[in-house]
């Protein structure tokens, strides 16, 4: 690529139209063409889609370098996922009655994955400070949000209603459970 650049500047910048000083009285377009019988232009025109050939080649290199970049940080987010998903299992089947909140889970398995260590590795590496804060303050204020709201509104302890099918239902969640339990049944 670097040769065509060079030889299309010689050629650009040396063998120009016919003037009345050196070197253009001696080195021109017609004296180019009666001595190689070709236009300069054919050549100036090979020169540019040589490097045009090159520059498609060096992006598709970049592309591909790009492609495998997202690759791995989706399998490094699959994995963070993975993760996240069994820390919340062991939470889980810790806790004494092996439930644990709507709210607390959902903040647990958002919050986990975005502000895991790789992640945010990969967003400081990628973007600039701002862009990173931004991320975090979204991310961490999201979560709290949408926990609470999922907490307060979703699930609600000590629901009846009029449906058959929520007759006795003493929990959908929040409290003491976090599944659907009858009243007067054993867990």
């Amino acid at each position: 690529m670097g040769t065509a650049f060079l030889v299309y500047g010689i050629l650009g910048g040396s063998v120009v139209s016919k003037g009345s000083f050196f070197p253009s009285n001696w080195l021109n377009t017609e004296s180019f063409v009666s001595t190689v019988k070709i236009p300069v232009q054919v050549f100036r025109a090979v020169c540019a889609l040589t490097a045009v050939w090159a520059v498609t080649g060096m992006l598709r290199i970049f592309s591909w370098e790009r492609g495998l970049k997202l690759r791995e940080a989706q399998n490094d987010l699959k994995q963070q996922l993975k993760e996240s998903e069994r820390k919340y299992m062991d939470i889980v089947e810790s806790s004494p009655d092996g439930t644990l909140s709507g709210g607390a889970g959902l903040a647990f398995l958002i919050g986990g994955p975005v502000t895991a260590i790789p992640t945010m590795t990969m967003l400081w590496a990628i973007f600039r400070k701002k862009v990173f804060f931004l991320y975090m303050f979204i991310s961490i204020a999201g979560t709290i949000i949408l926990a609470y709201s999922f907490q307060f509104l979703v699930f609600v302890p000590y629901v009846d209603t009029d449906n058959p099918l929520l007759t006795g239902v003493r929990s959908l969640s929040g409290g003491n459970a976090a599944i659907i339990t009858k009243a007067g049944a054993r867990m």
